[in-house]
This record gives C-alpha cells, structure tokens and sequence, in this order.
C-alpha cells in the first residue's frame, strides 16, 4: 500500500505501521541496462537479443504481447495478469519489462484522489531520481505527485510478478528481473561484476 495514495484518499484516518525491507530467503537480481519498456522493446532489436541471452532457460513473465517471443513465457501470466497465480516457484524465473501504465490511468487516479493537473503536466522527460534509496534516471513526469503514481504502477506489476517465484520463503528461488526501474530488494547486475 502506497501511504501517499491512502492519505489522500482517507486523511488522517489511516494509520501506516512501517516493517523494514523482508529479507529474500531466494536469489533477486536485476540488470537495470535497458529500459525493457513496451516501446524498447518493440522498436529496438537489439533489447530483444539482449533479454533472450540473459534470459537463456529460464520461465519467462512479460507483457502479454510480447509472449510469443520467448520460448519459455508463460502465457497465461504477464503483467496485469500476475495476481493470485501459484504453482509457478518450480523453476528459475526472469522477469522482463518495465511495466508503464497509460497516461489515461494516472488522469482518473489524479481526478479521483482530487489532484488538479493542467495537460502539459502529464509530459514525461528524462530526470535523476531518489527513491526508496536508490539514485538513476528514469523518463518520467515532473510533478512529484504524478511520479509518486507512476512509481506505484510499476512497482506493484514488478513485485507481483516477482512473488510468483516465492523468494520470501523459497531459498531455492532464483529470480532475474530485466528492467530500468531498480528495485531495493534486488541485487544490481552491475554489483555482481
């Protein structure tokens, strides 16, 4: 649960109690070394070829679209589409993408959460980024309050596609996640070199 979001929504009726970062029992890295977005990896072969190498046997969870290009993907499990799936631990799992929403998601979130934005706010450019911390550039709004949203969105596909490997509990667990969006929990490739 994101504490901006809820105390927008609920005031000061929302109580948030902080845990510290869960340590992983399994394996968590991630190769920040291209974007992986929708768009990357459409318009861009070589993103492709680089995730298919790293990728090499492992199950795959990506955007739906884009299933038909990893042997191993599962089908019925992409982004969107990762809630409440079990059963999937058995295997070591990449996860590849940087799963944006649509500017369309992030206006009814900022109407319905009573956020006023003029047009141009919704514009996305590259920026140097703070968060849960971790510093890197990321193509993403100005407004704060708007990238507080977005980082939401993505954090949220990334983890729930994360946990079908089960890493909390399984120290069997081996987990590759391909995107530009770096998360704390994960060991960054460029650490391990």
């Amino acid at each position: 649960a994101n504490e901006w979001i809820y105390k927008q929504l609920f005031g000061d009726r929302v109580i948030f109690h902080y845990v510290d970062q869960v340590e992983l029992k399994g394996t968590l890295v991630q190769d920040t070394s291209y974007s992986f977005s929708r768009q990357n990896l459409q318009k861009n072969p070589e993103v492709i070829k680089y995730a298919l190498e790293k990728v090499a046997d492992r199950m795959v969870i990506t955007f739906q679209k884009f299933t038909h290009d990893f042997k191993n993907a599962y089908k019925d499990i992409y982004f969107g589409n990762c809630q409440g799936k079990d059963g999937f631990q058995d295997k070591p799992l990449a996860i590849i993408g940087t799963p944006h929403v649509s500017p369309a998601v992030y206006f009814l979130y900022s109407k319905y959460l009573g956020l006023d934005f003029k047009p141009e706010d919704f514009r996305q450019e590259m920026h140097a980024v703070h968060r849960n911390g971790l510093y890197f550039n990321f193509y993403t709004f100005n407004d704060e309050r708007l990238r507080t949203l977005q980082f939401y969105f993505i954090e949220r596909e990334l983890r729930q596609a994360i946990g079908r490997g089960r890493p909390i509990r399984r120290p069997d667990a081996d987990i590759l996640v391909l995107s530009n969006y770096p998360l704390p929990e994960a060991t960054q490739l460029r650490e391990l070199l």
